[in-house]
């Protein structure tokens, strides 16, 4: 299962977001972390809704940083909504 770790800041000058990939071995130690940054385009927006929904699928952590809601990152809310990430439900 993956953990999921989504920071927000104010910050609208910086990239779209910076994700942390982390892959952790059986014995919970990090085997391999990857930071990959993200710009505010259409392309490297969906780029990054596709590493997350396969880093989910993988199971390996991940660590979000953004100035961003969550919700406007459309395709990946819908993916967690439809695996029961989280409820939206209030």
């Amino acid at each position: 299962m993956s953990i999921i770790s989504y920071y927000q800041h104010g910050d609208h000058s910086a990239p779209a977001a910076v994700v942390r990939y982390t892959i952790i071995d059986d014995d919970n130690r990090p085997l391999d972390v990857q930071q990959l940054k993200y710009e505010n385009n259409p392309f490297e927006i969906s780029e990054l809704e596709q590493d997350i929904t396969a880093a989910i699928e993988a199971g390996i952590e991940i660590c979000i940083l953004t100035y961003k809601e969550l919700n406007q990152f459309k395709d990946l809310n819908a993916y967690l909504e439809s695996i029961g990430y989280y409820s939206t439900n209030t």
